[in-house]
C-alpha cells in the first residue's frame, strides 16, 4: 500500500490509497468523515481511441476527468470511494468483500466500512507496485 497520485482529486479530499494485492489493484479515495460519495454521479465515455474517459458530477466540487486505457469500476462506501482499475472480476470481488464486511457490523458500529482497514479485508492482502490509469484536468 502507498499513497495515491489521485489524493487531491475532490476539495477537501482527506486522502488517497493505492494498493496492490494477491488478486488485482485498487485505489481508495477519501472524504473527511460527515461527507459522502453517494450522490456521487460517475459517466464513463469510450473515445474512438478506445481510450475510457471518465466525469464525475452531483458533488460540489468536481474532481477532473480520469483518462484510462481499460475500463474502471468504481466502489461508493459512505466517505470511501474504491477505483478498480481493468480488472472487473476483482472489481466484484472487492463488492463482495466489502458488503460481506458490512453486513457483519455490530449494529452500533456505523454502516461504511471506511473504519475497517482495508488490508484487513479477508483473502485480499498488499503486494508489489504499479499503476494505469491517469489524471486529466478537464476540458
Amino acid at each position: 500500500m502507498r499513497r495515491s497520485k489521485e489524493e487531491n482529486l475532490f476539495v477537501g479530499q482527506k486522502g488517497a490509497a493505492w494498493v496492490k494485492t494477491d488478486h488485482g489493484i485498487f485505489e481508495a479515495w477519501f472524504l473527511p468523515s460527515g461527507q459522502s460519495f453517494e450522490k456521487l454521479a460517475i459517466k464513463e465515455t469510450v473515445g474512438g481511441d478506445g481510450r475510457y474517459l471518465y466525469s464525475f458530477s452531483s458533488l460540489s466540487h468536481v474532481p477532473p476527468t480520469l483518462d484510462s486505457s481499460q475500463p474502471m469500476a468504481f466502489i461508493e462506501d459512505g466517505s470511501v470511494l474504491f477505483q478498480v482499475w481493468g480488472n472487473p472480476a476483482f472489481a466484484a470481488e472487492l463488492r463482495r468483500r466489502l458488503m460481506a464486511s458490512i453486513l457483519k457490523a455490530p449494529a452500533a458500529a456505523p454502516v461504511a466500512s471506511a473504519k475497517i482497514p482495508i488490508v484487513q479485508l479477508k483473502g485480499i492482502r498488499p503486494v508489489g507496485e504499479g499503476r494505469g490509469a491517469s489524471v486529466k484536468p478537464s476540458q
